[in-house]
């Protein structure tokens, strides 16, 4: 997997949100993987069956049946602060998600970060 900077939005203001879209916030301030899973699970209304760990976060990016909206931003108040590879993993994750919805099923994701991680993540996407 690779990172993918073109998958991101990183203008959240020009995205132009609606009350049309589902909006998941998620805070900064997160250390760890447990706390960035269980902000996903309460801002993307996660199934019960979500099972804190990469291949569940995968398996509901993919599907989001319980969504209604057709446009879902995950809009990140700022870049989680894991390690390292825990942080490659999400952001290929994030980027394998929103490609899978590009154009296809009933939704469209939309993952956004604030301008002033734009540098981080390019290192992070270029090493």
């Amino acid at each position: 997997m690779t990172i993918d900077l073109s998958r991101f939005a990183f203008d959240r203001a020009a995205l132009g949100e609606g009350e049309s879209d589902f909006v998941a916030g998620i805070p900064a301030g997160f250390s760890s993987r447990d706390q960035l899973f269980q902000a996903l699970r309460d801002g993307l209304n996660f199934p019960d069956y979500f099972g804190y760990n990469w291949d569940a976060l995968t398996d509901c990016l993919g599907d989001l049946s319980w969504i209604a909206e057709r446009r879902v931003i995950i809009a990140h108040e700022d870049l989680p602060q894991l390690d390292r590879d825990a942080l490659v993993i999400y952001l290929e994750i994030l980027c394998d998600c929103v490609a899978g919805w590009n154009g296809q099923k009933g939704h469209e994701l939309i993952v956004a970060f604030p301008k002033a991680v734009l540098g981080q993540v390019q290192v992070i996407a270029d090493a």
